[in-house]
């Protein structure tokens, strides 16, 4: 059971490790406005809604992303770099997205920030990922 811990803990190690150079790279590598906004639309898909009100619902996340982007003082101190521009969606999708089910919004976006496959956390993992091929 030991050597089980220690092999888990190695590998949690190794992706602590792993994921500090990706954010590195990321803090590392600038974005203007103009790539944000991008960014943000094709993050949501902007284009790809089948609907009026989908691709007004997707534009006003996408705008609100980009809002945070620019003027979040927790994103301020890596402002215009791609880092900040995770930044703006883990904060857009844990504090500011809608909430549809029943309850506090809080704790509803709380529990799908921590829910594995949830739309949240897809929606972080893609902007990870969309993020370090820019």
């Amino acid at each position: 059971a030991l050597q089980e811990a220690r092999r888990a803990l190695k590998l949690s190690w190794r992706y602590v490790e792993a994921f500090e150079q990706e954010a590195a790279a990321l803090y590392a590598a600038p974005m203007d406005l103009d790539q944000m906004r991008r960014f943000a639309g094709e993050l949501v898909d902007v284009d790809g809604a089948e609907s009026k009100t989908t691709a007004r619902n997707r534009r006003d996340t996408a705008n609100a992303i980009v809002k945070l982007w620019v003027s979040s003082p927790t994103v301020a101190p890596i402002a215009g770099t791609r880092w900040a521009a995770y930044n703006a969606v883990t904060e857009y999708v844990d504090h500011y997205s809608k909430v549809r089910a029943a309850g506090d919004p809080q704790s509803v976006r709380a529990l799908r920030a921590v829910t594995g496959g949830s739309t949240a956390q897809t929606l972080k993992t893609n902007a990870f990922r969309m993020l370090q091929t820019l």
